[in-house]
């Protein structure tokens, strides 16, 4: 693709020459005016006067403002040099057709930024566009959608948008319709203003799914984010007709909510795939990105970065927020001494303060390439010793739960004595389960006397959101809603979502546990909101969000909670988990017993049939 050439600065350059002598020009005539009004207006209204003063005024405010713009330009061009260092761009995921396999990157105290232009070609080719149409089903009905990139240049603003070009297959049912989203960045002021989260929408949009309908129901607020970076200590620079930043603050931004990342390891750019990261294994993906691994002393530069990058990612691209909404730099500055000690104490603060978010969905999962070879990640690990906390908690709970279930399957269906009620183990919800589970229903189904069915999620531990939702039209054949809060910005929207995978006629239950967390507490969640089901057992685990990756600059990859959380019809969240209908037994403490009961589960569901 043909890159555009910017003419800012020299524009800039030829009107503040003559700007610089207007203004000469007009302070002397504004003198000569003056006199001349004293003379010729001495018994006109004073008001006019004043007016000519004010209107000058204004004029030479904005002649300086040009001259102090051109000012700044020039000095970001004398901090910054060009190097232009050449590096291989490798794709791990062997799906992107690269317009180019090398990118230049330019190290400035200790940090490596990229040209705007060169990035957003990378960016077109990850996520394919100007490149190939999709057919895709947006509120039930066919479109070809095509994505477009558009640069705009406004003085001292570079407007990045993303355009969404609907063709509708259709066009006795609807319309064509363009959707756009843009992301700002202000070169003088350091200020990035991304114009919602709907742009993350239309970059990682819900994709095609045979038995899902999705409808965009309702937005209740829309407003735009707006990242200052002069707070968080980070650079932009305009220089040589191009803009600045480095390499991992634009991965973040544009990159946020997508399932292909930018990884630099100081000696290759891999992009790679965000999945490979979620598994537990070894594979080639973590190999290839661990793959420069050696003695490098972080300077203190790069140490500092991390601290003010950790504070920009959590203030703007993590969705739970601290008490009263405080700035994350009250939590990040008792970490700060140590972070900036040597490699073996940053890192294992860097893990620390991952640690202590205490969300259970926020993790490390891939350590840092970069500190020394002698080190191992179990040397970075944080002791759990005197802790009480929710995750704390949750790794107890774990433990005694799986002790107590060592002999349940997920393949096995238990039902209660009376043979009225039939319980279905779920563990993990992938699209594996949807046949698994639609194929239990059926056994089920063909015992004529069972009336009542309980999902077990004691043990679930989340999976795919996808799948939870395809799931849900086992217990309805109506749409549900979903309502999503991202609170950084405040923005609300509500979807209506139907599965239409085919309902089986029972009373259904959800049986919960404090560590049915993730995709099992939204499941729990929506049927919750939607009252689909009655929940029983004890109150789930939490975990309202999605999953997302971020990389940190000295290496480190996370798994975080991503842009929103889920809430209730209120906008309450359920990111610490769903309360139940129906409360099993409890003193001091839980009675893990109850949820494996089945005389007691029977009693529970009879009592409550009764009631009906």
């Amino acid at each position: 693709m043909k890159k555009t050439v910017i003419f800012l600065t020299p524009i800039l350059s030829l009107l503040l020459i003559s700007c610089k002598a207007n203004i000469l020009n007009t302070i002397n005539q504004n003198n000569s005016n003056n006199k001349l009004n004293n003379k010729t207006f001495n018994n006109k209204n004073s008001d006019q006067t004043n007016l000519n003063n004010t209107n000058s005024i204004k004029k030479d405010k904005t002649n300086l403002n040009l001259i102090s713009q051109e000012k700044i330009i020039t000095e970001q061009a004398n901090n910054f040099k060009v190097l232009n260092t050449p590096y291989k761009v490798s794709d791990l995921t062997n799906s992107i057709i690269l317009t180019n396999n090398t990118i230049n990157l330019t190290n400035y105290q200790d940090i490596d930024y990229i040209n705007l232009d060169q990035f957003l070609d990378l960016f077109k080719n990850i996520l394919e566009i100007n490149q190939k149409t999709d057919e895709i089903v947006y509120n039930n009905n066919s479109y070809l959608l095509t994505k477009e990139l558009k640069k705009e240049i406004n003085n001292n603003l570079i407007t990045i948008r993303l355009v969404n070009k609907y063709q509708s297959k259709d066009k006795s049912k609807t319309n064509d319709f363009i959707i756009n989203e843009f992301i700002k960045f202000d070169f003088l002021n350091k200020k990035i203003t991304i114009s919602s989260v709907n742009f993350y929408s239309l970059i990682n949009s819900y994709q095609n799914e045979t038995n899902l309908e999705y409808h965009y129901f309702k937005t209740l607020e829309s407003k735009p984010l707006v990242i200052d970076l002069n707070k968080y200590n980070i650079s932009m620079f305009y220089t040589n007709n191009n803009l600045y930043l480095p390499l991992i603050v634009l991965n973040q931004i544009f990159l946020n909510e997508a399932e292909k990342q930018i990884y630099f390891n100081n000696k290759n750019v891999f992009i790679f795939d965000v999945f490979d990261l979620y598994e537990h294994n070894n594979n080639e993906t973590k190999k290839k990105l661990s793959s420069n691994k050696q003695d490098i002393k972080l300077s203190n530069n790069l140490k500092e970065f991390q601290y003010n990058y950790l504070w920009f990612l959590l203030d703007n691209f993590y969705p739970l927020k601290l008490e009263n909404n405080k700035s994350y730099k009250d939590y990040l500055t008792k970490y700060k001494t140590s972070l900036l000690k040597d490699n073996l104490e940053h890192f294992k603060t860097t893990n620390l303060i991952i640690r202590d978010l205490n969300d259970i969905h926020t993790k490390v999962l891939l350590q840092s390439p970069l500190y020394d070879l002698k080190t191992n990640d179990s040397n970075l690990l944080i002791s759990e010793n005197n802790r009480n906390d929710r995750i704390t908690k949750f790794r107890k709970y774990e433990k005694e739960l799986v002790k107590l279930s060592s002999n349940l399957n997920e393949k096995d269906i238990r039902y209660t004595k009376d043979n009225k009620t039939a319980i279905i183990k779920i563990d993990l919800i992938t699209r594996d389960t949807i046949e698994g589970v639609k194929n239990q229903l059926r056994q089920i189904k063909s015992k004529n006397e069972i009336k009542n069915v309980v999902f077990d999620l004691t043990l679930n531990k989340g999976g795919s959101v996808i799948a939870t939702f395809i799931i849900l039209g086992f217990l309805t054949n109506q749409s549900f809603k979903y309502h999503k809060l991202y609170p950084n910005t405040n923005n609300k929207e509500i979807l209506n979502i139907k599965s239409n995978i085919g309902k089986f006629d029972f009373n259904y239950y959800i049986l919960n546990s404090p560590i049915n967390y993730s995709a099992g507490n939204t499941f729990a969640s929506i049927i919750k909101t939607n009252k689909l089901a009655k929940i029983i057992g004890y109150k789930s685990g939490g975990g309202a969000s999605e999953v997302r990756l971020a990389i940190l600059p000295t290496g480190t990859i996370i798994r975080k909670s991503s842009l929103y959380t889920l809430t209730d019809n209120n906008w309450n969240s359920y990111e610490l988990g769903v309360d139940p209908d129906i409360e099993f037994k409890k003193d001091k403490n839980y009675n893990f017993n109850s949820l494996f009961d089945l005389e007691y589960i029977q009693n529970i569901i009879n009592n409550d049939q009764k009631v009906k």
